[in-house]
């Protein structure tokens, strides 16, 4: 334990509220155990007394995290019933054991090492004969936390045992995150997007995006920057120039503008709506899928030339056909990393094409298409829409 001057304050604080010491606090003290305390002292020291319900609140936070629960102490425990809760006495007792996290209730599995929730510990004989109460108490508290459904993990230590070393206000953020995210229904970028006025599916569509997204046949690489794309983490000149970093060329262009048409490049902006790129982009693409559809299908199928948003950014697919919906999927995919990569070349060098004609825009089509058909040709899978979009390009160059 740290001997430093506020470490002595505090030990001689707590020696004077005649309370647990400030070693058995980090080594079993739960939640509740440290707001109790920090209530007892906070007429001989307020600031040590927030200190104390601070600690509590991130320890309680640790007890819902999925990493750590089971490093929660079990003395002062928040899950633990009224009629059963396990005071700082009983902590102390516990600890003589070698009971002092919630990991060491549950019974183990021989092979690999995890938890088992379902079974409880195996406790000594003297434990069970002097402290039965103490025991039950116990058993208690491992069935709430069954019920909970945790998942199996491997028992690590104390909370205080594996975080030593750590920044608690770094770690405190972190679940304080993991909590906050927890309680909503939908990913973050989902609501950001709303707040900011940008057009979102209804959610269950949304998520539905999700699920679409991961059951593609494509590359890893094309999967995250999709993924990226769905979570608003793909880099973008107004992000550089929130984060501090940006700057125009020379001071030529706002620091958040697009470097080809000069308004905010967002997310939105660089996939979607920018009148020199994306947006004829997806025009032409459109076209494209239209005729192939329509000679797939003999003219049977038709599908509606416009890329819109929901189907370009968010994965929903609803009013495309089925038969042609993986393959068109694929290609919306492949043109998004397009995209993106090309706005990193234009960042990061002296690239000057600012404006892209229709067959320029054909012709990076062209190559997007023809690197998923060496793919796919490499894996021996079907290539006829995809051969399909390639003689209409061809055609129109």
């Amino acid at each position: 334990m740290d001997n430093s001057f506020i470490c002595m304050l505090m030990r001689e604080c707590l020696r004077d509220a005649n309370i647990l010491n400030l070693e058995e606090l980090f080594k079993m003290g739960g939640p509740r155990i440290w707001t109790k305390v920090g209530n007892k002292i906070a007429d001989s020291s307020p600031f040590f007394s927030q200190m104390c319900k601070a600690m509590a609140k991130m320890l309680e936070l640790n007890e819902t995290s999925k990493e750590g629960w089971t490093m929660a102490s079990i003395a002062g425990h928040t899950k633990a019933g009224d009629i059963f809760r396990i005071s700082a006495a009983d902590g102390v007792i516990l600890d003589h054991f070698g009971l002092t996290h919630v990991g060491k209730l549950f019974g183990r599995d021989d092979m690999t090492g995890q938890i088992r929730t379902d079974t409880d510990a195996e406790y000594t004989a003297e434990l069970t004969d002097r402290y039965a109460g103490l025991v039950t108490k116990c058993k208690n508290l491992r069935r709430r936390l069954q019920s909970m459904r945790m998942a199996g993990n491997v028992v690590m230590g104390s909370f205080c045992h594996v975080t030593e070393g750590i920044k608690f206000s770094g770690l405190f953020r972190k679940m304080n995150r993991e909590n906050r995210d927890a309680t909503l229904p939908g990913p973050p970028s989902y609501f950001t997007r709303r707040r900011d006025g940008i057009p979102v599916p209804p959610l269950d569509q949304f998520m539905r995006g999700y699920r679409n997204l991961f059951k593609m046949d494509i590359p890893s690489k094309t999967l995250e920057n999709s993924y990226l794309l769905m979570n608003r983490q793909v880099w973008t000149n107004e992000k550089s120039s929130l984060s501090g970093i940006g700057g125009g060329p020379g001071g030529e262009h706002p620091e958040d503008a697009c470097k080809l048409c000069g308004i905010k490049e967002s997310t939105m902006h660089l996939m979607f709506e920018c009148e020199e790129y994306s947006e004829p982009l997806w025009r032409a693409l459109g076209d494209i899928i239209k005729e192939a559809v329509a000679r797939g299908s003999n003219g049977e199928e038709n599908l509606s030339n416009r890329m819109h948003a929901f189907l370009v950014l968010y994965n929903v697919t609803s009013g495309i056909p089925e038969k042609y919906c993986k393959d068109i999927m694929i290609l919306i995919q492949e043109i998004k990393r397009n995209i993106v990569l090309r706005r990193f070349k234009r960042e990061t060098t002296d690239a000057r094409t600012t404006s892209f004609g229709r067959i320029r825009l054909y012709a990076h089509i062209a190559i997007v298409n023809e690197k998923i058909r060496s793919l796919r040709k490499y894996q021996g899978k079907s290539n006829n829409f995809f051969d399909t979009i390639n003689e209409i390009i061809t055609e129109l160059i």
